[in-house]
């Protein structure tokens, strides 16, 4: 067995506590590219749990794509983003209050935002590129939003008001660890 450098342990501790963000910062890490590896593994289990063969590699990507994974001997593109209400970061920060006045979210607001996200990163400067490259391209968004988490969504969530998509193929949400299910639920958007 390895030594462990507890010193090592302790700053990478002490650095990921510095983050400023304390609302829905359930993903956050100081180290962006670990972040998203950790995100897109989140969807290579629910893709094995769902009876998908398993992902047998991930790798990151050169931003678009954030991460590759490699499923069945195909390179898929994931590009990740996330969902959150960005006034309350801001409330929190300037504040310190670790949960301020959040949005009330509905079927209608769900939409907007997912359909903003979708636009973004539906349109990147190397679209053409992509798509020549990846056999799929996948949106997976995160979101630790308190009054958005997987029983909430699925109330509030409508397919049919999401806009129609030309680069991504499929996409995704990934929802904070909830102890009640003992993981961290992954919905399929479309």
């Amino acid at each position: 067995m390895e030594d462990i450098d507890w010193n090592e342990v302790i700053a990478v501790m002490k650095k990921s506590q510095s983050i400023p963000r304390k609302y829905a910062s359930f993903f956050q890490w100081h180290n962006r590219e670990i972040m998203e590896l950790g995100i897109c593994k989140h969807l290579g289990d629910f893709l094995r749990n769902d009876g998908v063969d398993e992902v047998e590699a991930y790798k990151l990507g050169e931003d678009p794509p954030d991460c590759v994974i490699t499923l069945n001997g195909i390179d898929i593109a994931v590009e990740i983003t996330e969902l959150v209400d960005k006034e309350a970061i801001k409330q929190q920060v300037k504040s310190g209050v670790a949960y301020p006045e959040t949005l009330e979210w509905s079927s209608e607001l769900l939409a907007e935002r997912l359909n903003a996200l979708l636009r973004k990163k539906d349109a990147p400067q190397n679209k053409d590129a992509l798509r020549e490259k990846y056999a799929d391209y996948w949106l997976l968004v995160h979101t630790d939003e308190p009054e958005l988490m997987a029983p909430e969504f699925d109330v509030l969530f409508d397919p049919s008001l999401l806009v129609s998509t030309d680069l991504i193929d499929q996409a995704y949400i990934v929802f904070s660890y909830d102890p009640t299910v003992q993981s961290y639920p992954v919905k399929r958007l479309f």
